[in-house]
């Protein structure tokens, strides 16, 4: 997984650099996009194992993030008005932003932060990464897309793995 996860974030990584979200450069990348979002649907079943019966609000943001990236995956594939009707019409039930907010939310709570609460010997930490990279790719993606100039959204998320990682480094000690 980390494999494709690394080449994901080179794609926005090179396309963040540049300014601008790059259609071709994306496109190229389409089918690392489905096979992290494939690999992601695995560990989602294992964080699935991990929370137990406080996963419904996990399995919802898993959802949404596997909705978002297909349709992301499919407006690349066939990137014609039907495509991008159906990308605006799930991003306008589920933002990327707003399911990152939902995912900090619930890394703040200690009885439901999977690595505080984990007791598998699955690292959660890693699964974790991959939701917030899927989010960042769409949420950039959307940026070039639509949005054009505005970095917020990509902005903030990157600003909430910061905190994750540090977070991690603290729950870890």
């Amino acid at each position: 997984m980390a494999d494709t996860v690394y080449a994901v974030i080179d794609i926005i990584d090179e396309c963040l650099a540049n300014g601008i979200f790059d259609y071709q450069k994306v496109s190229e990348g389409v089918d690392n996009i489905v096979a992290l979002n494939q690999q992601m649907e695995g560990h989602f079943n294992q964080l699935s194992e991990i929370m137990g019966e406080d996963n419904d609000m996990y399995n919802e943001i898993t959802q949404n993030v596997t909705n978002l990236l297909s349709a992301v995956a499919t407006n690349l594939g066939d990137p014609g008005q039907e495509s991008f009707g159906n990308l605006m019409s799930i991003i306008e039930e589920t933002a990327p932003l707003e399911c990152a907010y939902q995912l900090e939310y619930l890394l703040e709570q200690e009885s439901l932060n999977p690595i505080l609460v984990n007791q598998s010997e699955v690292d959660p930490q890693p699964i974790l990464e991959g939701i917030y990279t899927q989010l960042l790719f769409v949420e950039a993606y959307l940026n070039g897309l639509i949005y054009d100039e505005n970095m917020y959204g990509p902005e903030k998320i990157m600003d909430m793995v910061e905190e994750f990682q540090e977070d991690v480094e603290k729950w870890n000690n």
